[in-house]
This record gives structure tokens, C-alpha cells and sequence, in this order.
């Protein structure tokens, strides 16, 4: 997705934002459509991963959430709160390998010829 595409969303997310405390539902619904969708793709993921024997995670939902927080709260949340932010496409391919990191480092299942207790 472009810059522009990127703004416009951020900008339908403010809205839909603002009123949610008097019409719930637009807020629902963006969660439902808007989060949700990223975090069953984030599970499928996992789910695939652990099947491979790469991955040893034992509450996928927890760790899909943590995947997606520092995702966002790098690139996403920052631009509701400073308007004249940008990121770049470097920048959030950037913050999505240092996420990826970080979780091979929590999650990641030691390799054949490593001691599990590298993970303590």
C-alpha cells in the first residue's frame, strides 16, 4: 500500500475512533474487519510453523497479539498521535524483520544441534 493509501486509512480509523463511545458498532466492526483479519494471518502462520517443527509456541492468540503490537505500535499508533508523520516502506520492512526477530528469538524451536536449554 501506498503513502496515500496508508493516510487516508489512518485518517477513517480517527473518525470511526472518535465515535466510538456513541456508536459503538463502526468500532466493532473495524476491529472485526480491521484487526482481526491481520491477526488470523498472523495464526496461520504460527499454526504452519508449528507444524514444521520450527516453532514452539503454546498460546498462538498471545503471541500473535505480541507479534502485531510491536508492528504497530512502531508504525501504526504513532501516526494517530503526530500528524505529520510518515513511514517510509523501508522503515515498516525494517520494523517487521526486527519482529520477526525478536519472536525466532522467543519462539523459535532450537535447532537439531542445539540444547533446549538455550531457551531458558
Amino acid at each position: 500500500m501506498t503513502g496515500q493509501g496508508r493516510d487516508l486509512i489512518v485518517d477513517r480509523f480517527r473518525v470511526i475512533m472518535s465515535e466510538v463511545p456513541r456508536f459503538p458498532e463502526p468500532g466493532e466492526y473495524l476491529f472485526e474487519c480491521g484487526k482481526m483479519p491481520f491477526l488470523h494471518r498472523i495464526h496461520l502462520v504460527f499454526d504452519e510453523e508449528i507444524k514444521l517443527g520450527t516453532l514452539i509456541v503454546a498460546d498462538v492468540p498471545t503471541a500473535a497479539s505480541q507479534f502485531l503490537g510491536m508492528v504497530n505500535d512502531a508504525i501504526f499508533w504513532p501516526r494517530f498521535f503526530l500528524m505529520s508523520m510518515t513511514v517510509s516502506d523501508e522503515r515498516v520492512s525494517q520494523v517487521i524483520d526486527e519482529a520477526v526477530i525478536t519472536m525466532l528469538q522467543r519462539y523459535g524451536a532450537p535447532k537439531k544441534h542445539e540444547s533446549k536449554r538455550a531457551l531458558t
